[in-house]
């Protein structure tokens, strides 16, 4: 073995020993069968600024094709086969931006305001609207723009964008591949955004299994996660 590896292995053996296994271990004093509360999941509400990919589902084309921002000539089914119909039958698909009255705009229905609405609401609000023109419709919303914030004592920090809104914290570190060994567990640091334009500051401890049941165990777009390196980290 070369110089320089022996040299390598033996700083960083020099550097692991100086953190504990209390430093680094997950829900300490879980052994065996172990119970503990559940959070309970509170769907996010839309907020100003937010993207969202908006589906209309239908089986007629001809009827949904206005919501597609397409033109029919001379009733050319071939020409709607080419488009992004499917689904059983076609579907259209919007991306909208919520604007700063909460309004949305879509073919035909021009603004729809959803701000301030959870999405199991604005698609029951958007439904509604549709169904003069659309026999049954479906509609189903996604966020776009879901993002979360990973920073410091984590092996790949960065801005994560999150398909699926219902994400909790230990889901994100897993993203971010895990804290690194130097990383304080007992005191993850969340931003969040209030409305005015304030923030809150909340302190959580990884070690302890009542993180389950905490209201902050469920994430929220714009959520920062900042994670402390240990003081002898810091002391190098």
């Amino acid at each position: 073995m070369k110089t320089k590896e022996i040299l390598t292995i033996i700083a960083i053996t020099i550097l692991t020993s100086c953190v504990s296994t209390k430093d680094v271990t997950y829900f300490v004093g879980v052994n065996g069968l172990y119970e503990t509360g559940t959070a309970i999941y509170e769907e996010p509400t839309i907020k100003n600024n937010d993207l969202l990919r908006i589906t209309i589902y239908a089986d007629d084309p001809l009827a949904i094709a206005p919501f597609n921002s397409i033109s029919i000539k001379n009733n050319d089914i071939e020409d709607l086969e080419q488009t992004n119909f499917s689904y059983n039958g076609s579907q259209s698909v919007q991306t909208c931006l919520v604007n700063q009255e909460g309004n949305i705009t879509l073919p035909v229905l021009g603004n729809v305001k959803i701000g301030g609405l959870k999405k199991s609401e604005a698609t029951k609000k958007i439904k509604e609207t549709l169904t003069p023109y659309i026999k049954n419709p479906v509609v189903t919303i996604q966020y776009m723009n879901f993002k979360i914030t990973i920073l410091g004592e984590v092996n790949k920090p960065g801005v994560y964008i999150v398909n699926n809104e219902q994400i909790n914290i230990l889901e994100a570190l897993g993203m971010a591949e895990d804290i690194t060994i130097y990383g304080k567990r007992k005191n993850i640091l969340l931003i969040r955004d209030k409305e005015d334009n304030k923030k809150d500051f909340i302190r959580i401890d990884l070690t302890k299994t009542n993180i389950f049941s905490s209201p902050y165990f469920y994430l929220q777009s714009g959520d920062v996660l900042y994670i402390e390196p240990i003081t002898r980290r810091r002391s190098k």
